[in-house]
């Protein structure tokens, strides 16, 4: 867990610097982070296939027992979660990313889904004014399935179901 550590953190280092969000984006920072940061134990071979399936799994689990399925929107949760909310911003944005992901993957395209979402959120963002949910949706919605996106970033009705399934 040391290595997802890490590397969460080491993302937080460089992207403070590429990109501001708005505060009901910050289960995107957060999540992103920690999906980024086992991928990149995995990479490294700090964690094993097996193990970042079970941890995420793990995660899903601390994500019930959170009471997740009552947290709505990730933008709800970012906004009107406060502190004790802050965890699920980790655990769903991850899994959220993790099932944006494996939908990329699925579809054949070039490149790997964080590089690609990364080139559209900069070409999006202005370096300036802080990048606003409706901008994200967008981007994500020419990657993956807009009822993915709809379903899993905006609130829609079946999101938790979805999280466990693809997770």
């Amino acid at each position: 867990m040391m290595g997802v550590f890490l590397g969460h953190e080491l993302f937080h280092l460089y992207v403070p610097w590429g990109l501001a969000v708005t505060q009901p984006l910050s289960w995107l920072s957060e999540g992103w982070a920690e999906h980024v940061g086992r991928s990149s134990a995995r990479s490294a071979r700090i964690l094993g296939a097996a193990g970042a399936d079970r941890s995420l799994r793990d995660a899903y689990e601390r994500y019930g027992e959170m009471g997740g399925a009552r947290a709505g929107s990730l933008r709800n949760a970012s906004e009107n979660g406060g502190e004790n909310l802050r965890p699920l911003l980790y655990v769903r944005g991850e899994l959220v990313f993790r099932i944006l992901s494996l939908e990329w993957n699925e579809s054949g395209r070039p490149g790997s889904f964080d590089g690609v979402f990364w080139q559209r959120l900069l070409t999006e963002y202005d370096g300036e004014t802080p990048l606003e949910p409706e901008a994200v949706s967008r981007i994500l919605s020419t990657m993956v399935s807009p009822s993915t996106v709809r379903r899993l970033v905006d609130g829609a009705p079946g999101a938790d179901a979805s999280l466990c399934a693809g997770g």
